[in-house]
């Protein structure tokens, strides 16, 4: 028998107790309800089977209901499925149509990319901006940084790569086909909403480990656990993605800033040269006001696993620098690390770290 799925669903073997089971499931990474209604079968348009959610595991974390001091957050805008651009910070003011700088004719995007020179040319972008990836212009293999919408944030993402050494580039690009991001719920203003930032996604599958291990399906399925656990304690979470779909970095922090969000968290997976197995930890990152929530995020992933230290660290990642309430980045261990790769394989042990992420997000709430 072959079974064809669409974009989203995945065959998943469960565990109990941390251990495989013989059942495996048909699973989306939407909520059932929006995964059947948006699908179509390759077989027959009619009606969608009716299917009813497995409850996943108990934790063997406990997760107290938080109480959140009253937020000062603002009334969200009101959603749109393609998420326009939205004004939430004072932005240079344009120049003339084309100038240097200056913001050019709809449609008109403006493509960051770095020239692949060498193996570690990915590894070395990916230190100043995580979310690049692999891709191809006119034939010439490439990493791109970013596609932006106007030329300043073009110009400063460029910047940061040449202080980086790096040989980056700025190119005219059509507008993209951008991914539909989930609308925006009315969140009451007493109620603590955190966005949740899956790293990767869709035709970016971030870095790529041992064994064929990628980067977006670590990010996937941490994120999934880290919003059922902070929903568990009461908590109101968004996620920028919510299946494998690509989502540029500007659509990303704009979400979360359209959102009021109280907190912002990115998660991703590591990653160095293949030839480096011995290179494995946790790192969090912050650029101003996350310090107190990355290290309590830090710490609580020390202590609930044997993950190595690599340290609480700042650092200019765009997810940090446009969005406007404390956010943070995780790197939640090596793809290319032995230890790593292996935890990343291991179940029990990403809904060990997951767990471990939301019980910081709580500490960090409780002050």
């Amino acid at each position: 028998m072959r079974i064809q799925l669409n974009p989203g669903w995945q065959l998943t073997r469960r565990t109990y107790n941390g251990q495989p089971v013989g059942h495996f499931y048909l699973t989306h990474d939407a909520p059932l309800n929006l995964a059947v209604a948006s699908g179509t079968s390759p077989l027959a348009p009619s009606t969608p089977p009716v299917a009813t959610p497995v409850p996943p595991p108990a934790s063997t974390l406990p997760l107290p209901p938080v109480t959140s001091p009253p937020s000062s957050r603002p009334t969200p805008l009101a959603a749109t499925p393609s998420l326009p651009p939205v004004a939430v910070r004072p932005t240079p003011s344009p120049a003339a149509p084309g100038a240097n700088g200056g913001v050019v004719a709809s449609g008109t995007h403006f493509r960051v990319v770095v020239p692949i020179t060498g193996p570690n040319t990915l590894q070395q972008v990916r230190a100043v901006e995580p979310e690049a990836f692999r891709t191809t212009v006119d034939g010439q293999a490439m990493v791109q940084v970013g596609l932006f919408r106007d030329r300043p944030r073009a110009e400063e993402v460029y910047q940061t790569l040449v202080a980086a050494s790096l040989p980056a580039k700025i190119l005219n690009a059509q507008a993209p086909a951008t991914a539909t991001l989930p609308p925006i719920p009315t969140v009451p203003r007493e109620q603590t909403l955190v966005v949740i930032d899956p790293g990767h996604g869709g035709r970016d599958p971030g870095a790529i480990g041992i064994g064929g291990i990628q980067e977006k399906q670590i990010n996937t399925t941490i994120s999934n656990r880290v919003q059922q656990r902070l929903q568990e304690a009461g908590l109101t979470v968004l996620m920028t993605r919510t299946s494998d779909q690509w989502v540029d970095l500007d659509a990303r922090a704009q979400f979360a800033n359209r959102a009021g969000a109280d907190l912002f968290v990115s998660i991703h997976a590591n990653a160095i040269s293949m030839d480096r197995p011995d290179i494995n930890g946790l790192e969090t990152y912050y650029l101003s006001s996350g310090e107190r929530l990355a290290r309590n995020i830090h710490s609580s992933v020390l202590r609930n696993t044997d993950m190595a230290d690599r340290g609480v660290r700042q650092a200019r990642f765009y997810v940090l620098r446009y969005t406007t309430m404390p956010a943070v980045l995780v790197e939640t261990g090596f793809v290319t690390g032995s230890v790593d790769a292996a935890r990343f394989r291991n179940p029990a042990a990403v809904n060990q770290i997951a767990d471990a992420i939301a019980q910081g997000i709580l500490d960090y709430l409780r002050g």
